[in-house]
């Protein structure tokens, strides 16, 4: 029963050692692979790392030029805004003019012609008449002579249109040009209306621009928060990265201490199997003892003999 148990212990301590053994081969290169993938690992960790900065880098660009634009197109919005709200006097004056002054202007003129058509009828009459005038006369002289005298004043005046006429026709042609200029007032009045409701709407959409320019221009700051905490992120995994192999060393150092004493523990059993199956220990004598007194007369006896 002594073997077979001391075999047991034995087998038990032999399989220790050779785990122990293994154990430190095996747990040093698997610490090596381990290693390389950390270290790979790394490494893409820093080319990503290195990559989102470079888009951070591009995004504050584009932000940049994005919030250049759109302060110029604020900008342009506010110059449309003014220019629209200054174009509503010029057509309430255009109203004013179009729709009052120039229709009163029509219409004394029309009464101007209509007035002067008279006049110019009977200048017409006069003009006519002085063209037909003509004087003949002879003289008779001595001697049977005679001096025949002819002429006229030398005004050739026969329109087509006499003057009255054509007078009458142009203030006729006026006719109703008062009326429409008087229906335009409205339609001046509603364009002024919906200018200023323009340059107001104008003037909300470039403040909502200007608002927008601001939440595109708080990105910037966001971006560099953003920037260096991917720097302070990748000088910790550089870092990291220029450790790893004392990191790796402590480790196999850990694992081949974890080994060995695993290969202690089991020394233990190696040599009590090896001393149950050899029996070597076995003819020693067991004595039990009660007290100091028997324990020192029993040396005693091993002394004498």
């Amino acid at each position: 029963m002594k073997r077979i148990i001391g075999f047991i212990m034995l087998i038990t301590g032999l399989l220790g050692l050779v785990l122990a053994i293994t154990g430190i081969f095996l747990g040093r290169q698997a610490i090596d692979q381990i290693g390389v993938g950390l270290n790979n690992t790394l490494t893409l960790t820093l080319d990503t790392l290195g990559t989102v900065e470079d888009t951070f880098a591009l995004t504050k660009t584009a932000v940049d030029q994005a919030s250049a634009s759109i302060a110029t197109v604020e900008m342009t919005t506010a110059g449309l805004s003014q220019t629209i709200g200054d174009t509503q006097p010029l057509v309430n004056q255009l109203s004013t003019v179009a729709a009052s002054e120039v229709p009163n202007s029509v219409e004394a003129i029309q009464v101007s012609l209509n007035s002067s058509a008279e006049l110019a009828r009977q200048v017409d009459n006069t003009l006519r008449s002085l063209q037909d005038f003509q004087f003949a006369q002879s003289i008779p002289l001595p001697l049977g002579q005679s001096i025949d005298l002819n002429f006229d004043l030398g005004i050739d005046y026969d329109p087509d249109t006499a003057l009255d006429e054509s007078l009458v026709g142009i203030a006729e042609s006026l006719d109703g040009v008062s009326t429409e200029l008087r229906n335009l007032e409205p339609i001046f009045e509603v364009n002024a209306a919906n200018l200023g409701m323009m340059s107001d709407n104008v003037q909300l959409i470039s403040e909502d621009i200007a608002a927008i320019n601001k939440v595109v221009a708080d990105i910037n700051p966001l971006l560099d928060q953003y920037v260096d905490t991917i720097l302070q992120i990748a000088n910790g995994v550089e870092q990291v990265q220029a450790n790893l192999t004392s990191y790796l060393q402590i480790a196999k150092n850990v694992v081949t201490a974890l080994m060995v004493w695993l290969a202690i523990l089991h020394l233990g059993p190696l040599f009590m199997g090896w001393e149950l199956i050899s029996g070597i220990y076995n003819t020693d004598k067991v004595i039990y003892v009660n007290s100091k007194e028997e324990l020192d007369k029993l040396e005693t006896d091993e002394k004498g003999e």
